[in-house]
């Protein structure tokens, strides 16, 4: 039950973000003592993006299965001297259209009598019983918790996965629908680690994606140019039309937190495993084990990241070394592929990596960069 208090309404809940991670909380949160609740942001519009995600059969992944658009059971990696195919007796590879999982959850956080707000939080104060949250647009909330789900902000540091993708569709049959290239190595890599990402949806569409790790965002055109010299020169496709584009940033290490507002989730919670960029299931997980908490009655809530203090020692050494040397990643991926089973590769892709695994990694690697990328890292 909302309650007003004079010009100010309350809310057992506030999420700062109404995106990815803001709207899977409040959604989980329906029906429970912590709803209603008011998301807060000042973004009136977000782009589409694939949230590629790879599947156990995991409960907590019922809704994002459901809403998939296609999934698949190979996956390779390509390089000028080779490719590598993987299967997974675990896991699938599946992919969700953002516009469909967010707008199947923003209705119903509205049926549900949720409240999504066009503003900026500007302050917030703990009071007595409550905490008070003031806006751009003037209005005022007190809430029970405030949970803050904006993404961290990067720093002159910042190594970025960047990217540029059209979901096209072709005359003639093109694609392998059956198998998803994870990274296609045989593009210029000049300007850092580069490599195109294809999902194929039928043998006639697909979305083809120029990606790259470096600490420089390009122009859209050189993507662009990328993509067409791929489709033309690399799969002998001439022609073809745009149906979608899509492009984003995403900083992967030495990002800066922001002054918090309220108990950090998502990418500010470090949901996202850095050396890969894979962070939407971690997201899910996360949500629905904050709320399952709340649920239970918990007052002190235990954020678990997507990747342990370990792992994350490693995306930094590693993420160091490709930024040192990036003609090194497609040897240094596709060896990973070779030397790690399907199940095992998509555990490191997700963090789900047991020791074992992180030890086959290390091995498997180039020695000498990567206890050279070690010190460095140890330095910094």
């Amino acid at each position: 039950m909302l309650i007003e208090t004079s010009d100010v309404e309350y809310f057992p809940t506030a999420i700062v973000g109404a995106g990815c991670a803001g709207l899977t909380l409040a959604y989980e949160l329906i029906n429970s003592k912590d709803f209603p609740c008011i998301l807060l942001d000042p973004q009136k519009f977000r782009p589409e993006h694939a949230f590629s995600f790879w599947d156990d059969g995991h409960p907590h992944l019922t809704l994002a299965r459901s809403l998939a658009r296609k999934t698949w059971s190979k996956w390779e990696i390509k390089t000028f001297e080779e490719t590598i195919q993987k299967s997974s007796s675990r896991f699938v590879y599946s992919t969700v259209s953002s516009s469909n999982y967010e707008t199947y959850l923003f209705k119903k956080i509205a049926e549900n009598r949720g409240t999504i707000l066009n503003a900026r939080v500007t302050d917030l104060y703990n009071e007595d019983t409550y905490t008070r949250l003031e806006t751009s647009s003037g209005d005022v909330f007190l809430a029970n918790r405030v949970f803050d789900s904006r993404p961290p902000s990067p720093t002159k540091k910042t190594i970025f996965q960047h990217f540029l993708g059209w979901e096209i569709k072709t005359n003639k049959s093109v694609f392998d629908d059956t198998l998803v290239t994870l990274m296609d190595f045989r593009v210029p890599q000049e300007d850092g680690i580069h490599f195109i990402y294809v999902l194929p949806y039928s043998e006639t569409s697909a979305l083809v994606e120029s990606t790259v790790y470096s600490d420089t965002v390009f122009n859209p055109k050189w993507y662009e140019n990328q993509i067409t010299e791929y489709l033309t020169n690399v799969i002998q496709c001439k022609s073809w039309d745009v149906v979608i584009k899509e492009k984003g940033a995403i900083p992967l290490n030495y990002k800066k937190d922001l002054k918090p507002l309220g108990t950090p989730i998502g990418l500010n919670a470090a949901a996202m495993r850095a050396s890969t960029g894979y962070a939407f299931s971690q997201i899910i997980h996360q949500a629905i084990n904050v709320s399952g908490q709340l649920k239970q009655g918990q007052d002190l809530i235990q954020i678990k990241p997507g990747a342990t203090s370990f792992e994350n020692w490693m995306d930094n050494v590693f993420l160091d070394v490709l930024s040192s040397s990036p003609k090194l990643a497609p040897y240094v991926f596709s060896t990973l592929a070779k030397t790690l089973s399907g199940d095992d590769f998509v555990k490191f892709m997700i963090g789900d990596c047991p020791l074992s695994i992180k030890l086959r990694i290390i091995f498997a690697l180039p020695k000498s960069d990567f206890i050279l990328g070690a010190l460095r890292n140890a330095f910094k």
